[in-house]
């Protein structure tokens, strides 16, 4: 009974105010944790998608020149996919935590 009281009360505390609660995680760490799948994103578009040639590759998509195609990779790799992914981490915990408390409450 100690142990769970310790555990439950000032245990809990401490790890809350160093790591935070179940539904918050800082923009800082958002940004760390999806910064891997956005430069593999530019990678792979200034890659031109793994084609010898980028007009090749540019002409496959439907792009009209490899201009056209590039400036539509970086819209894509450096405004909408970072702001998709950064924003998609706190609001899977909010969605979980208001999921979870739903549960706990009685409604399912």
């Amino acid at each position: 009974d100690q142990f769970n009281a310790y555990v439950r009360g000032p245990l809990r505390g401490s790890v809350e105010a160093s790591v935070g609660k179940e539904d918050y995680l800082p923009l800082n760490s958002c940004v760390a944790a999806t910064l891997p799948m956005i430069l593999c994103g530019f990678m792979i578009a200034l890659g031109c998608d793994g084609q010898a040639d980028c007009g090749m590759s540019a002409s496959n998509l439907g792009f009209a020149s490899v201009t056209e195609y590039m400036l539509v990779n970086m819209f894509v790799c450096g405004i909408q996919t970072p702001l998709t992914w950064i924003l998609t981490c706190p609001l899977v915990l909010r969605t979980t935590h208001l999921v979870t408390r739903a549960m706990s409450s009685g409604i399912w």
